[in-house]
């Protein structure tokens, strides 16, 4: 275990419902206050693996707004059967601006320019090599092996709610079903 604090845990099962959630990091929850909302953002790994289950884990690099300002955010996913069959997913996720910021980086300018990029490219988009590296140094020194195996996939624009979506165009209608 890291000692890095700012982390969230969800322990996600059927149509957005928890059975457990951590937040040390402030992160929105894609759900409301443990209740269904309707219009959540189905981009993360989360909702993704419920709808549809994989084998092994899965690690994502997210650029969520968090009021005024773009986080950028790691978060390794797994699928779980519980003993009655059902699918469930757990998945744990780090904020990684305080770490950028603590080394000397930029982390709002690394977040800005990674949002503009996926707004750009659709909502998804490959990570820059300068910001790779930058994020590699985290994962180094924060000693978390899927904040390392996440740069090496697309960075996937997310947000709290579907109302509220930064993609051009707008997934709404695509996060509201």
């Amino acid at each position: 275990v890291s000692p890095y604090p700012h982390w969230h845990y969800f322990d996600a099962y059927g149509e957005g419902k928890l059975k457990a959630v951590y937040r040390g990091n402030g992160i929105p929850l894609p759900w409301g206050n443990m209740r269904k909302v309707n219009d959540p953002c189905q981009h993360w790994a989360v909702f993704r693996r419920l709808a549809e289950p994989q084998p092994g884990s899965s690690a994502q690099i997210s650029i969520l707004n968090v009021g005024d300002e773009p986080r950028i955010y790691c978060c390794e996913s797994m699928n779980m059967t519980d003993p009655a069959g059902n699918n469930r997913v757990l998945c744990a996720g780090i904020d990684l601006n305080p770490a950028i910021n603590a080394q000397g980086g930029d982390a709002r300018s690394i977040a800005e320019e990674l949002k503009a990029s996926c707004v750009t490219q659709g909502g998804t988009t490959s990570i820059p090599r300068h910001i790779k590296k930058d994020l590699l140094t985290i994962a180094k020194i924060l000693n978390i092996n899927w904040v390392e195996r996440g740069i090496e996939n697309q960075a996937r624009l997310i947000c709290s709610r579907g109302a509220v979506c930064p993609r051009i165009p707008s997934c709404y209608q695509k996060c509201g079903e």
